[in-house]
This record gives structure tokens, sequence and C-alpha cells, in this order.
């Protein structure tokens, strides 16, 4: 028996493709399992799964159209051939139907109904995996939210990659679709935990939970729940090298009320240690509620009071850290084993991850910073002795000028000497003998040659130099970065005694 609509080439040979159990291709061909999903729809596929459980079979009706896809496969005509001028296949039938009931006066064979027209979904999907990134109008934004919502509630999607859908928006005229990479840790396959159903051999967090005296304020039948879950993340943390405590108080109860209860230092019963990171939970009760049938029928008050109620244990890890997945952890909405430790775990361990890359950096930030201020310093140190030995270069071209000038004055007053009045040559005589012994000593010929010794600069010294830095440790400093009223090299000679050249 031949499908009910004529099955292209295409369609026969993903067929033929699910008939030889679906071979994955490389690379991936996505376009085979929208197609597979399209036969699924006419009975001719059987799928189940989605991502790498993604699987399909074919149908007894599938089977019979890969046998024998004669009557149902759509073919092209043959140029110049009569069907090349045909009406389309289901009114052929139709006509084909009336001139046989005109003739024989029986009915003719039962038209051939159109083939349903591929979903827009299927559309988007294969436009998205060929080019990435799709624009659409702003009247079509629910309608494109429909589809990205069945494409993911269906499977159709590549568990590593995510569909965004973001709007039209401010100087944007349309909006964008993209396909994007999904982080790897989203779609890790997690191993299983196992909560235990008795306490045989308690762990010391166990035993401290249990002295605690308050029940965490659970009912009796929770509390014993939240022990056999505490010992399952004991179990897990040994076999991975973690640690676990647990704390036999809360400081908060007699602090200033319940404000500290969030709070990791005063609140949360359990810590655990991943290398050099704590992370404190806190457990609690929650009551799920189930509305029953009288209630959902009528909807009153009264019915309200009769509502069921389900004690589950609360997980919530404290602190302002951003999550991952989230913050909070129930049973009731992760599946008890399957979804609820594994991805608490997984949150626990993506945050320390997160926690290390970021002490590393900030260790390597450090390290950077506290060189570049050595370098700095040692920068400013350099800066300082060599405006020292300009300043004393400075200071001996000054001498050395005004020792020049010196001389030639004493031979002006040499000369003017003889033509002195005898009552006044004893005084002048005392002033050119003087002149010439100041002469003497300030001129820097007489000294030592070599470079007088510099003595060690201090922090006050080499401030004006550290452009911003502190003297006393790799952190900026306001106080540091007043600059000196001195502009080196200086630009001329000043005398010892006054800045100016005279």
């Amino acid at each position: 028996m031949a499908p009910s609509s004529a099955l292209t080439t295409q369609q026969v040979s993903v067929l033929k493709w699910i008939g030889d159990g679906h071979p994955e291709q490389i690379p991936p061909d996505y376009s085979l399992r929208i197609s597979a999903r399209a036969l699924e729809r006419r009975d001719l596929v059987r799928i189940s799964g989605h991502g790498p459980s993604w699987a399909a079979d074919l149908t007894d009706k599938g089977r019979r159209a890969l046998n024998n896809p004669e009557p149902s496969v759509s073919s092209s005509p043959s140029p110049g051939s009569p069907m090349e001028t045909a009406l389309p296949r289901s009114q052929a039938a139709t006509t084909a139907s009336q001139t046989t009931q005109r003739t024989t006066g029986l009915p003719g064979p039962k038209p051939i109904p159109a083939a349903k027209p591929r979903p827009k979904s299927d559309d988007l999907l294969a436009a998205l995996l060929a080019n990435g990134t799709v624009r659409f109008e702003p009247k079509q934004y629910q309608s494109v939210q429909a589809q990205v919502s069945y494409l993911n509630r269906k499977g159709l999607v590549p568990k590593e990659k995510v569909i965004e859908v973001r709007g039209p928006g401010w100087g944007s005229e349309s909006g964008k679709i993209t396909l994007s990479d999904r982080p790897a840790w989203q779609y890790q396959q997690l191993d299983d935990i196992e909560i235990p159903t008795s306490l045989r051999n308690p762990s010391d967090a166990v035993h401290t939970m249990q002295r605690r005296g308050d029940q965490l304020d659970m009912s009796e039948k929770c509390f014993r729940h939240a022990l056999l879950i505490v010992q399952a993340i004991n179990t897990t943390c040994t076999q991975r090298g973690y640690t676990i405590t647990a704390r036999d108080r809360n400081q908060y109860d007699w602090m200033n009320g319940p404000g500290y209860k969030h709070d990791p230092d005063y609140a949360g019963h359990i810590e655990v240690g991943i290398r050099e990171n704590t992370f404190v939970l806190a457990l609690s009760q929650e009551n799920a509620q189930a509305p029953t049938s009288r209630e959902a029928r009528t909807n009153t008050a009264k019915a309200a009071e009769q509502v069921k109620t389900r004690a589950t244990v609360r997980i919530r890890i404290l602190g302002s850290r951003r999550s991952f997945w989230r913050s909070e952890w129930t049973e009731s909405k992760g599946g008890t084993g399957i979804e609820f430790l594994p991805r608490l775990f997984q949150e626990l361990e993506l945050r320390a991850q997160r926690a290390d890359d970021e002490r590393r950096d900030e260790e390597e930030k450090r390290i950077r910073t506290r060189r570049e201020w050595e370098a700095v310093k040692g920068r400013a140190r350099a800066l300082f002795i060599r405006d020292k030995k300009l300043e004393l270069l400075y200071d001996q071209l000054h001498r050395r000028k005004l020792v020049t000038e010196l001389e030639l004055y004493l031979d002006e007053l040499q000369v003017r000497l003889t033509d002195t009045d005898d009552r006044v040559r004893p005084n002048v005589s005392e002033w050119v003998e003087w002149v010439s012994t100041y002469k003497d000593e300030i001129d820097p010929r007489h000294g030592p040659l070599a470079l007088p010794g510099i003595q060690d600069p201090s922090d006050s010294d080499i401030a004006p130099y550290m452009d911003g830095w502190s003297t006393s440790g790799p952190y900026k400093s306001p106080r540091s970065e007043q600059t000196s009223d001195l502009q080196f090299p200086l630009p001329q000679p000043w005398h010892p005694n006054r800045r100016e050249w005279p």
C-alpha cells in the first residue's frame, strides 16, 4: 500500500538512510533529522529521544513505501513528453475519477490528497543551520517565538547549539534570530548520585546534624530524609576529594534577628570545601502543594483547605556570588537523585573553577603590578641620582664662570691699586686680598676632580619621580602624584645660595 501522498526523491533517500540505521554524517547533516520529523507526521517513521540519544525506525507503512516507491515517488517529466503539460497529480486523479464514473457508471479511484506544507519551524532551523542568523519583521515576532519554542520542545535543535531571539529595538527595524554555541557544561552528561534509603555507618556530618536538636525546623520525616541527602553529599565529597563539615548551630539565632540567615558567615548547615573554596549550604523544608480534584473543579476556599502536602528538601547555596544554573535546588523540581544532587555538585564545581580562575588572574595581576612598581621605583632612583649629578655639575660650572669673572676683576683692581691714594691703599689691598682668597675657595679646580658621593635617596627624595605611584607599596597614591617645581634637566646653572642665575 502506497503512502497517502507523493514522496520526493529526497524523502525516499531519507527513508533509506533510516532503514540503514541512520549512520552519523561527518560533518553532521541535521536536515536529515528535520526531514525524518516530517515523515513521522505521515506515519512512515517512528522517532524517539533527542540529541545523542536520537533514534528512528521505519514503520510498516514506511517499509512498504521504501520497497515500492514507484507509485508514490514524484519525478520530473522528461522534456517533450505528454506529462510536461499535464495537470497536477491531484487534479489529474480527480479528472480520471470523473471520466471513469461517466463512462462506466462506477466510482473511480480515490483522489490522492495534496501533500502537507512543510512546517515553518523546519525552514527556520534549516536557515539557521546554514547561515547562523535570520532577520524577521516586527509583526512576525510572536510567530517566531512559537516556532523557536516548538523546536526546543521537540528536541530538534542540536544539543551544542542554542537559539536566541532578539526583537526589534532602538535603531533597528527588524529582529534577529541567532544560532550560537551553547556552553559545554549545559549539556554535559552527569553521573547519577544515589541517595541511600537508610543510614548505615553515618558520617561525622550526619552525627553533627543529629546533635543540633532543632531538626532544622523540619518535620520528623523530612529531617530523616535530609540526613540521607547529607550522607549522599558526604559520600560524593569523599569520592571526589572534597571536604564536608556540618555546623552544630546557627549564630544568627542570638544575633540581631533573622537578617543573618542569608550570610554564610552566620547561617547554613554544612560546608563543602573544593580545593581552596568553601561553599555553605542551607537545608530547609518545602511543602509542595497539590490541589485536590474538588478544588480543581470548584476552586473554593473550603476546597483549598483540603490541599494535600508533600514535604521535600530544599538546598540553598548561601552567598552573593552569581550562579551558573541557580542557587536553590529542590527535589520536586530536579528529580530525586537524577538532576537534584548531580546538578548541585556541578554548580559547586563550576563556581569553584571560576573562583580558581579569578584567584589566579588576581595573583597574576598582583605580580604584574608589583613588577611595574619596582620598575618605576628603580627609574625614579636613577632619575634622582642623574638630577643630583646635574645639580653638582651646574654648580661647578657656575663657580668656574664666577672664578673667571673674579680673575678679570682682580686684574682691574691691581691696575687701579697703583693709582690709589696712600691713605686708602691699605683698605683697597685688604679687599683685593679677600676677593683673591674667595676666588681660590670657590674654584672647583682646586678640589678633587672625582664625583662627590651621593647619598642613597630616601622615599621622600624619589616621590616626585614616581609618576603617581606610592613609594611604600605597589599602589597609586594621591600624595605621590605631586610633582616638583624644578624642571630636569635644568635649563641653566644656579648660584649655590640662589635659585636663579645672577
